[in-house]
């Protein structure tokens, strides 16, 4: 744990966490909360939104419905999303459009420009 908590925290790096699963969800949230890292929701205006492409609120990931909400603390990144299963082209509900593809990349994106802008910061 310590070795986690001294990557992001004093080295600059970016934790990506991501799950499609409740008990997963609050296992990650308790680990976090236990490091201090504690995320809350993702603010209107912050770097994730709008760098390098412009997001008024995460995109839907493989699940789809709804907006999904997208918790941040300095340099941890927690989604319920499961984005990952859309870079491979896959939804809930059946075949992704085009659309929602583009969005998930643009999304992972701002992902990796925020996880530099913190490294090199």
């Amino acid at each position: 744990m310590n070795g986690l908590s001294n990557y992001v925290e004093r080295g600059r790096g970016t934790l990506f966490v991501e799950n499609d699963d409740a008990t997963a969800e609050t296992t990650f949230l308790n680990l976090l909360t236990a490091l201090d890292m504690k995320p809350s929701p993702l603010p209107p205006g912050h770097r994730l939104l709008i760098d390098p492409y412009l997001f008024a609120a995460p995109p839907p990931g493989f699940k789809t419905e709804g907006t999904p909400e997208v918790l941040v603390s300095d340099g941890v990144i927690f989604s319920p999303c499961n984005y990952g299963l859309l870079w491979q082209g896959e939804v809930r509900d059946g075949v992704p459009s085009r659309e929602q593809i583009r969005s998930a990349v643009e999304w992972g994106g701002n992902i990796i420009a925020y996880a530099r802008y913190r490294r090199h910061a």
